[in-house]
């Protein structure tokens, strides 16, 4: 296996590039990790997550002419495994730029949920697949 990591430093994905990259390489079969962090008490707390499904919403996309309407777009949730609380932990996406992650069981002291940051992923990939998704 050939490894693609992809750093979001250097891409910025947008919301919709990230979501179509989830997609893309869940539906054919490739596990993805994501590299996250966060804020708690005042420091920074880094974490590998692995992506192991989604939840795509039965709404058709309104979409502009600037964007194409994609099945990967209308990603809601993403099913992760967090080693520090378990299998299929759900995850919502929110905001456009920067992408930011949330889950209902990772609360900081105060009860509010704490935005979580992807800032890369790395995908394993058969050797003879040669162009990556993006």
């Amino acid at each position: 296996m050939e490894v693609e990591v992809i750093d979001f430093d250097s891409v910025s994905p947008t919301e919709d590039s990230f979501l179509l990259m989830c997609y893309a390489y869940m539906r054919g079969g490739f596990p993805i990790f994501l590299g996250v962090n966060w804020k708690e008490d005042g420091e920074s707390k880094y974490h590998a997550l692995a992506l192991v499904g989604y939840n795509i919403s039965e709404e058709k996309l309104i979409v502009d002419s600037e964007h194409l309407s994609l099945l990967g777009n209308r990603i809601q949730k993403l099913y992760i495994h967090d080693d520090n609380i378990g299998p299929f932990s759900r995850y919502k996406i929110h905001n456009d730029n920067p992408i930011l992650l949330n889950c209902e069981d990772r609360v900081d002291e105060d009860g509010n949920l704490i935005e979580i940051n992807p800032f890369f992923m790395v995908i394993p990939i058969y050797h003879k697949i040669r162009y990556p998704f993006s």
